[in-house]
């Protein structure tokens, strides 16, 4: 069965919260310990954690996507 246009849309939706969370929340967590331990490094090393953490995410989404994907990214059987 094919799924409506409202069920893709939330995937989509639900695909880009997560790598905005993935990238972003490393960087919080880096902000809350730099509070925490009175340092001032720890955000720098967060974003580019994310930043990394999220760029994988997306290149393996697209690679999931691109390999055996038919419209939506739904695997084709």
């Amino acid at each position: 069965m094919d799924p409506g246009p409202l069920t893709r849309a939330v995937e989509w939706v639900a695909r880009i919260t997560t790598v905005a969370l993935v990238m972003v929340l490393p960087g919080v967590a880096g902000w809350w310990l730099d509070n925490r331990l009175q340092t001032r490094f720890l955000v720098a090393v967060g974003f580019g954690l994310g930043l990394a953490l999220g760029m994988v995410y997306l290149l393996t989404l697209s690679g999931a996507m691109g390999r055996g994907a038919g419209r939506g990214g739904e695997k084709k059987e």
